[in-house]
């Protein structure tokens, strides 16, 4: 990035400069990208599933309304998904925000 600032200034032209700014802004970002994912690959690779897993899921009815089950369900937790079951207790499906 720094000689993309420079070559205007040794008479090379604007456009390149510009050129080799946003390629060396390109490849710093992408590099930045890598390390962080890096990072959260090796903070997270020994922590097993059951540690970031819900234990305990609400469930609802399937004789509610939507707007009930936005109202009491969603907004009220932050579980973002809920088994929907019967009467009866099996499961009929899966309602999501």
């Amino acid at each position: 990035m720094a000689l993309g600032f420079t070559l205007p200034l040794f008479g090379t032209g604007l456009v390149n400069g510009l050129w080799l700014i946003l390629i060396g802004w390109f490849l710093s970002a992408a590099a930045r990208n890598s390390y962080q994912q890096l990072v959260l690959r090796r903070l997270l690779e020994d922590v097993p599933v059951s540690s970031m897993m819900y234990s305990r899921l609400e469930t609802a009815p399937e004789s509610i309304c939507v707007a009930h089950l936005v109202n009491e369900y969603i907004m009220n937790s932050d579980q973002r998904a809920f088994p929907v079951l019967a009467a009866d207790g099996t499961l009929k499906g899966l309602a999501s925000v």
